[in-house]
């Protein structure tokens, strides 16, 4: 730690673990299957829409520099925990009583769907029920520019999802 309380991870590999427990701090219960039978879909909804807006708001400010030796490994376990929280969020949405919920879930699932193309390539395939599936070994084999065309700050589909995330910033 330094001198600001703040863990430098520079030259550290973080696993997805490690950021699903970030994005959902301070809800960590809402991450894993089993403590979310216990959990109302009214707070899913909100836990998984806050984790969903903490990704997106890291990703998106990831800098690329030589000092960070374990950058592109730290950047696709963050992309495996999105993942995670992709599905967590959709299958609550689907749950909800709310039509902006459910209208809103429906856009990102649409903007998802148009990047089928290129979510393969880094080993994401989109289910009939539209969950998201990784292939962890093609993921962590993918070339980091494919990763970093998706999930980047000038990315389409990044800016798609916050846009109809982050109107859905539920505080509970």
């Amino acid at each position: 730690m330094s001198s600001n309380n703040v863990l430098n991870t520079n030259n550290s590999t973080l696993s997805s673990s490690f950021y699903m427990s970030k994005y959902y701090a301070p809800n960590r219960n809402a991450k894993t299957a089993s403590n979310r039978k216990s959990i109302s879909n009214d707070l899913l909804i909100s836990y998984d829409t806050n984790a969903l807006n903490k990704f997106i708001t890291d990703i998106r400010s990831i800098n690329y520099n030589a000092t960070q030796s374990n950058s592109e490994t730290n950047h696709k376990n963050k992309v495996s925990a999105f993942v995670s929280i992709y599905n967590n969020f959709t299958e609550s949405a689907k749950k909800s009583s709310s039509l902006d919920v459910t209208h809103r879930a429906n856009r990102i699932m649409k903007f998802t769907k148009k990047q089928e193309d290129e979510l393969k390539k880094i080993g994401i395939t989109i289910n009939e029920d539209s969950s998201l599936t990784l292939d962890t070994k093609k993921l962590e084999s993918a070339d980091i520019s494919k990763v970093k065309s998706l999930f980047s700050n000038s990315s389409t589909y990044m800016k798609e999802i916050k846009s109809a995330a982050s109107k859905l910033d539920i505080g509970v």
